[in-house]
Parts: C-alpha cells; structure tokens; sequence
C-alpha cells in the first residue's frame, strides 16, 4: 500500500505537496512570522508610522508654545498716579495692580509676587524694577514696555535687575535644558531600571525599589549639578540647595512612572513619558516664560514637574527660595501618587504570591488514613 494511502486510512492528510514546494521557494515553513511571511515588514511600516507621528506631534507641540508668542497679562506692580497705572493697565501685555511706594514694588518682585514694577521718584523720573532670574524673555518684554512709555510720557526712566542671572547662563536658559533632560533621563531610567530589576513582589521589596530609585536620582541629579553649575557655571546660588531641587524634582519624575508601569504595565508607563515630553516640557515656557505662552500652555505650567521643578529651581537660585510653594507641592504630589500606585501594585502582587504558594497544600484533598 502506498503511504498516501495508508496515511489516509489512518486518519492523518497526506502532505501537500504544493505547499511543501512553496516551503522550498520560501526558504523555510510557512509560519505568520517566518521566513517569506509579510509579517515583518508590515509590523516594521506600523512602527515606523506610529514613530514619525510621536515626531510630528512634538514639533507640532513645540511650535505651538514657542512658535509664536507675545506677552499678556504679565503681572506688574505700579507705585504711581492712577491715570499712570490706567494707561500702564490698558496694555494687553500687563496686569497692573497698585503698590504705595517704590520699597514696597521691591519687596513684590523680590516675593515673586510680581515679575516687574515701576515706581515713580518724583514728577518726571521713574524706575523700572525687573527680574531676569525669573524670566529673561518676560523681562525683556517689560524693559520693552517701560520704554515705550518713558518715551511717550518724557520720563527718564533707570531699569533696575533685582534678581540677575549669572555671567555663565545670561539669558537664564541652561537651568530649563536642564529640567527637560533630566525629565527624561528620570522617566527612560525608571522604565529601564523596571525591566532591569524586574516586577516589585510585596511591600518590603517595594521599600528596596525606591531606595535604588533614589539612589538613581542622587547620581543623575549629583552628575547635572557638577556639569551645570562645577563645568559651565550656568547656575546662581550655592551648589548643595540646586542639587538638592534636582534629586526631589527627578525622583518624582522616576516615581511617577515606575507607579505606573507597576500598576498598570509598560505601555502606560511610555504614554506617560510621551505626554510628559509632548506637554510637560513646552508647559514649562523655559526659553519664553509662562506669561508669553498662549493660554493652553500657560494653564498646564503648575500642574506638570517641569513647571514646578523649573519654578523651585529658580526660586533658589534668585530669589532666596521665595515663592517656590506651589512648585514643591506639585513634585509631592507626582511623587506621592506614584508611591501609592507602587505601593498598591506591591501589595496586590505580594497577595497573588502568597495564594499561589498556599494553593497547593490547602486545594489537596485529606488523605486518608
């Protein structure tokens, strides 16, 4: 009998031997994946697309927030006549509100209550209090409007930099360069150091994860520090503080991510780092400042680490660690949701191991004696 034939008696087709040719033409079996299959090339063309849109999308993000920007609502002492603060009041580029004299106009740019003043000394002088620590660009624009009006007016007008920035980092930029790298050298170090280590099993371990984390943070915090302010000089102010922003304002970057890719997996935790470069970073405003940002922007600076770390990291180094609040309670907030999400992914794993290991004694039946 012939094999085919015995082949189908038993039960089993006989090859085919078509496909068997087409195997040998292929240089190998006809799997989805395997050799001759389309499947690469079509995964391949996905890939390349979904990566030319991540692309796109942040030149489209960038563009949007410093493409095209013009001051408004800058807020803005005045110690003057009220028909001054009127007129000062009607630019769109300002937000007056009135002060008494010119040392309490000082002490509001000073508290960062206020990014600029002017304050009139008698009838035909006056002076223009600006701060280029906060934001070269904003102060530019002020320096630009005082200008206008001294020459409208006929005021002799003196500009007076209360919180310069250093002969290293003259327009006051280095510092927000800083923040978007290190924003990303956080979150990739958190997906990576998360495959590398591997998942967190329970509550003590999760206590081992985050010490390593922060230790992470410490070297890549302590290497900008030396590189920024020991190399180029960049940064005013003493190093121990600067550094000591960049550790807190990293770990809640690092924490954040490494909560959600334990909670809710690794693709989460990548669309976080792409939201966090595709807002976070131009929300920040950096090389134009918040008040030259259009509305979106603006709106997002206090509610991402990057507006709150560049926030605190200025008020240390201008302003004496003034007005820094709100940038400190939004990196504890980052990082405290993300030490809850770590914690509760630790917790509910600890419990599925430990019910994996009890299953096989409490699930046996009792033998018999």
């Amino acid at each position: 009998m012939a094999d085919g034939q015995r082949e189908v008696l038993e039960g089993t087709p006989a090859p085919a031997q078509r496909h068997a040719a087409a195997e040998t033409i292929a240089g190998g079996p006809l799997q989805e994946e395997g050799p001759g299959s389309l499947e690469p090339l079509r995964n391949g063309l996905i890939a390349s697309l979904a990566l030319i849109a991540v692309v796109m999308i942040l030149m489209c993000s960038y563009a949007s927030a410093f493409g095209k920007v013009s001051p408004h609502d800058i807020s803005f002492a005045v110690a003057a006549p009220q028909a001054v603060a009127d007129q000062l009041d009607a630019s769109p580029a300002l937000d007056v509100r009135q002060v008494d004299d010119l040392a309490a106009a000082r002490r509001a740019v000073e508290h960062r209550d206020v990014y600029g003043a002017l304050a009139f000394t008698n009838a035909d002088s006056a002076t223009l209090l600006v701060a280029s620590g906060g934001s070269r660009s904003v102060q530019t624009a002020l320096v630009q409007v005082g200008q206008r009006f001294a020459a409208a007016s006929g005021t002799t007008l003196t500009v007076t930099d209360l919180a310069p920035t250093s002969s290293g980092n003259p327009s006051g930029t280095i510092e927000f360069y800083a923040i978007v790298f290190l924003a990303i050298g956080s979150a990739l170090g958190a997906t990576v150091l998360g495959r590398v280590l591997g998942t967190v099993r329970n509550l003590r371990h999760m206590g081992w994860r985050v010490g390593f984390l922060m230790f992470f943070t410490g070297l890549l915090s302590l290497a900008a520090t030396v590189f920024v302010d020991g190399v180029y000089g960049a940064l005013a102010g003493h190093p121990v503080p600067l550094f000591g922003v960049l550790w807190g304002y990293t770990t809640a970057i690092c924490l954040a991510c490494t909560g959600v890719a334990s909670r809710f997996g690794t693709l989460a935790s990548i669309v976080l780092t792409l939201t966090l470069t595709i807002l976070g970073n131009p929300s920040a405003g950096g090389p134009v400042g918040r008040p030259l940002l259009n509305d979106f922007y603006a709106a997002l600076t206090p509610y991402f680490p990057h507006g709150g770390g560049l926030s605190v990291l200025r008020g240390v180094q201008y302003f004496d660690g003034r007005g820094i609040a709100s940038g400190v309670v939004c990196l504890v907030v980052w990082a405290g949701v993300g030490l809850l999400l770590l914690a509760g992914a630790a917790f509910r794993t600890g419990l599925r191991t430990g019910a994996a290991a009890t299953a096989p004694t409490t699930g046996q039946p009792p033998t018999s004696g």
